[in-house]
């Protein structure tokens, strides 16, 4: 065969898979849309959350519950206390501190998510009890180790 027919048959095979790549994935959506559609789907919010979901994080939902409850322990922690000794000492708090929380909530949210997959992915790959337990057995028979004769 020559070049320009080994060239010429390379162009045809090339061309035929990638429009079986385009045809699957946008107009069919066949086999290989519906895996990726599989693999690519959302994860499911926490559980008895039913608000709207404001952001994804590799596909784990943040709620607006979520940031809410984030902005209100910011605004708790941020609130230093304060001494009051008109009739008595007490604590409190200053009813609120200017500054708009939420970017940095959101950013905490998205730290949390990120961690959560991080080990949960760790899980996976840490040796089990039993990898522990046949340690010694390798593909290739049993591993001998030095023992002692008391003699």
């Amino acid at each position: 065969m020559s070049p320009t027919g080994k060239f010429t048959l390379r162009l045809v095979i090339y061309g035929a898979f990638l429009l079986y790549l385009v045809g699957d994935l946008f107009i069919w959506h066949g086999f290989l849309a519906g895996r990726m559609d599989a693999y690519l789907k959302p994860l499911p919010g926490p559980p008895g959350d039913n608000s709207a979901r404001i952001a994804e994080v590799y596909g784990e939902p943040v709620t607006a519950n979520q940031l809410s409850r984030r902005i209100t322990e910011l605004k708790m922690l941020r609130q230093p206390p304060v001494l009051d000794m008109e009739g008595g000492i007490k604590l409190t708090h200053e009813p609120d501190i200017p500054g708009d929380l939420a970017p940095r909530a959101r950013y905490d949210l998205i730290g949390s998510s990120l961690l959560r997959l991080k080990t949960s992915v760790n899980d996976l790959q840490l040796p089990t009890a039993t990898r522990k337990r046949h340690a010694p057995w390798n593909k290739s028979g049993p591993v001998l180790t030095e023992t002692r004769n008391n003699t």
